[in-house]
C-alpha cells in the first residue's frame, strides 16, 4: 500500500546518499510476509486482513467456540514460512501470534470476537431487563402487584443456542428470592442468578425509539443516521452532519418518537452538541432508552483543487509558503536521487492539480534496492528522520467531520511494469495500477506520535474507509465517487482525524510499478 512506499522509496535512498555508504553486497529484496486468506468454521462474514497492522480479525457466530476455533483454510505469501504451524483448532479467547518469514520476519496477530444475544423474558414484563454477563446475573421487572410466587418465564437465553439450563426455566415460578440456575454449553458450566422485581410501566408499551431527528443547521439534502445498536450503556446512536462549526446552539426542526414515548427535547429547542450528548427517551411503559446524539461539521478539504504550491530547492510542496502543511508528498526523499515526482499542473500560468509520476531512480537507486519511486500526495506530514526512517511519513490530521463520500476528478495513464517481487500479483509486463484511499479515524489520546507500520497516529482506530483502485486508462476529467464504509463495530467512536493518500503505483511499497505511470488529480472533495 502507499504508506510504506514513501519511506522505502525515499528514505532508504536518502540514508544511502547522505551517509555516502553504499554496501558492496546487494541487499535482500523486501517481500511482505502476509496472510492472503483465512477462513474458520462458524465464521460470520469474511476475515478482515490488514497488511499494515499485520492483523487478522474474525467474527464468530454464536455457535462458534472461541477456545477451539477450527481453521478451514488459510494461505500466506508464496514460499514464505510460518511459525508456529497453525493447528487444526486454535484458541482465540486471547490473541494468537504467528510469524510469517520471507527474507524478513513479519509478526501477525489473529483475533476473534463473538457477540452473544442474552435475554430474560416474563409475563407482564415492564421496563429494561438487566443482564450482567460478568457477574452472571439477570433481572426482569414485572407490573406492580403481580404475584412473585407465580411468575411465568416466557424466554431465557444466557449463552450460545446449544446451552442447557438446570432447572428448566419454564418450571420456575417462585421469584420471591433470587433463583440459581446452571447454564451448560460445550465443556463450560456457569452459575447464574435470576431475579424479578416490581417496576413501573404498562406491558406492551416499551418502545423508546427516536424515529426522526432533524436540525435547522443540517446539511441540505442529507439524512440523519440513526443506529439502534447497544454498546455498553448506550442503546442507540444518532449522527447528523451540519453546515456550521459552532455546535453549541443547534435548533431542533423536527423530532419524532415511538408512540407514547417522551423526552426532554422539543421542536425549536436549542441544544448543545459540542460534545456527544446523551438523550434519554422514556417509553409509555416507563422503560428508558439512552441515545447518544452527535453533530459533525461538514468540513471541506483544504487546497482541494491543488492550486497552492511553492518550491524549496528541488522540492515541490502542495501548500503556500510560510503556512502549516496540510497536504504533503515524499518529494523530500525522492530529490536525493531525482527531481520531485509530485508536481503542480501548470494551467496557463496558474496551478490547478497535482501530477504524480512513477520515476526511475537510476543506477544508485538500483544498487540500493529502490529502482523506482511512485508519485504520491497525502494529508499528513513528512519529517526527515535519519536514525528511524519508519517515523518519517505521518498520515492523518485532526478532522471532526464524518463525510459520506469521497469524490475525485482525475486522469490516469498507467505504464508497463518492469519490476517483480514475490507475492505481488503485478508481474513484469503487466499494466500498472493507481490507488486513492481515505480513512476516517478515532484517536482517543493524540500524543503526536505515529505508528511506524501504519503511519497513522498511535492508537488510531479506523472507523470508516473507502478506496479507488485504478485499473487501466482513465481519460482527462474522469470522476469517481466512493461511499465511505463506517464500521458498526466501532460506532461508539466519533471521528477525530482523517487521512487521504493517492499514488501513481499501487505496489510502489515493494518497488513494483511502471516507470512513466502518471496520475493527475484535479480535485478531491467530500460530500456529507
Amino acid at each position: 500500500m502507499p504508506g510504506s512506499k514513501l519511506i522505502k522509496h525515499c528514505f532508504f535512498i536518502l540514508i544511502t546518499v547522505l551517509s555516502a555508504c553504499i554496501e558492496n553486497d546487494i541487499p535482500y529484496p523486501t517481500i511482505l510476509g502476509e496472510f492472503t486468506s483465512f477462513e474458520v468454521e462458524h465464521q460470520k462474514g469474511n476475515s478482515i486482513i490488514n497488511s499494515k497492522s499485520q492483523t487478522v480479525d474474525i467474527e464468530l457466530e454464536e455457535t462458534g467456540d472461541l477456545a477451539a476455533v477450527k481453521v478451514l483454510n488459510y494461505t500466506i505469501t508464496e514460499d514464505a514460512t510460518i511459525n508456529p504451524e497453525i493447528a487444526e483448532n486454535i484458541d482465540l479467547r486471547d490473541s494468537a501470534i504467528y510469524t510469517i518469514s520471507t527474507y524478513q520476519d513479519y509478526v501477525w496477530t489473529i483475533k476473534a470476537t463473538q457477540s452473544i444475544e442474552r435475554y430474560f423474558r416474563i409475563d407482564n414484563q415492564v421496563g429494561n431487563q438487566l443482564i450482567d454477563a460478568e457477574k452472571r446475573t439477570a433481572k426482569a421487572f414485572v407490573v406492580n402487584g403481580s404475584d412473585l410466587n407465580n411468575i411465568t418465564v416466557t424466554g431465557l437465553k444466557l449463552a450460545p443456542p446449544d446451552a442447557t439450563y438446570d432447572p428448566d426455566p419454564s418450571a420456575i415460578k417462585d421469584f420471591t428470592a433470587e433463583v440459581s440456575i446452571k447454564v451448560s454449553y460445550r465443556d463450560i458450566v456457569e452459575d447464574w442468578s435470576l431475579s424479578v422485581e416490581y417496576g413501573e410501566g404498562t406491558p406492551g408499551q416499551d418502545d423508546a425509539d427516536i424515529e426522526a431527528l432533524l436540525l435547522a443547521e443540517q446539511v441540505d439534502g442529507s439524512t440523519t443516521e440513526i443506529a439502534d445498536i447497544t454498546v455498553d450503556q448506550i442503546n442507540g446512536f444518532i449522527d447528523i452532519n451540519v453546515n456550521v462549526t459552532d455546535l453549541s446552539a443547534l435548533t431542533i426542526s423536527d423530532i419524532r418518537l415511538s408512540d407514547g414515548a417522551t423526552c426532554e427535547w422539543q421542536v425549536n429547542d436549542q441544544i448543545n452538541l459540542s460534545t456527544p450528548t446523551e438523550l434519554i427517551v422514556t417509553a409509555g411503559s416507563g422503560k428508558t432508552k439512552t441515545w447518544l446524539v452527535r453533530a459533525h461539521p461538514a468540513l471541506e478539504l483544504k487546497n482541494k483543487l491543488f492550486t497552492e504550491w511553492h518550491m524549496v530547492g528541488k522540492v515541490w510542496n502542495p501548500y503556500p509558503e510560510s503556512t502549516p502543511r496540510y497536504w504533503c508528498t515524499g518529494n523530500e526523499g525522492v530529490v536525493t536521487l531525482s527531481d520531485s515526482n509530485t508536481i503542480p499542473i501548470d494551467n496557463a500560468g496558474s496551478y490547478q492539480g497535482a501530477r504524480l509520476e512513477t520515476v526511475d531512480m537510476g543506477f544508485l537507486g538500483g544498487i540500493a534496492g529502490t529502482p523506482i519511486a511512485a508519485g504520491n500526495i497525502f494529508i499528513g506530514d513528512f519529517v526527515t528522520n535519519i536514525s528511524n526512517p519508519a517515523q518519517s511519513v505521518k498520515f492523518g490530521r485532526p478532522f471532526a467531520g464524518r463525510p459520506k463520500q469521497l469524490s475525485c476528478l482525475f486522469e490516469y495513464s498507467p505504464a508497463i511494469n518492469e519490476e517483480a517481487a514475490d507475492g505481488i500479483p503485478l508481474g513484469k509486463g503487466d499494466e500498472d495500477i493507481g490507488h486513492i484511499w481515505i480513512k476516517v479515524l478515532h484517536v482517543a489520546n493524540d500524543t503526536g506520535e505515529f505508528d511506524p507500520v501504519t503511519h497513522l497516529p498511535v492508537g488510531a482506530v479506523v472507523i470508516g474507509e473507502a478506496e479507488i483502485v485504478l485499473n487501466g486508462q482513465y481519460p482527462k476529467d474522469s470522476e469517481e465517487t466512493v461511499s465511505i464504509n463506517y464500521n458498526l463495530n466501532q460506532i461508539d467512536k466519533a471521528p477525530t482525524h482523517m487521512a487521504i493518500v493517492a499514488t501513481s503505483s499501487y505496489y510502489g511499497e515493494f518497488f513494483v510499478g511502471g516507470v512513466g505511470s502518471v496520475l493527475n488529480i484535479m480535485e478531491m472533495a467530500l460530500t456529507y
